[in-house]
């Protein structure tokens, strides 16, 4: 499965976040690639698992708990 997240952080940020989320694993799942946008949201992150649960613990894993998100 894969799934689309959008972030908001701070504009000094975003590059940041995005290299710091771009390849991670965490457990089952992967931040296939992470790029910093403009608009609404800062970072577009796409991550791939084998279950929407999966998935949801790997982004408040690596998102929610990060630094700046």
């Amino acid at each position: 499965m894969k799934a689309y997240v959008l972030i908001q952080t701070g504009p000094t940020r975003m590059r940041q976040v995005a290299k710091a989320l771009r390849g991670k694993r965490i457990g089952k799942c992967k931040f296939v690639s992470a790029e910093a946008i403009t608009g609404p949201y800062d970072v577009i992150v796409v991550c791939e698992g084998p279950s929407l649960e999966a998935i949801w613990q790997c982004v408040e894993k690596g998102c929610a708990k990060g630094g700046g998100v």
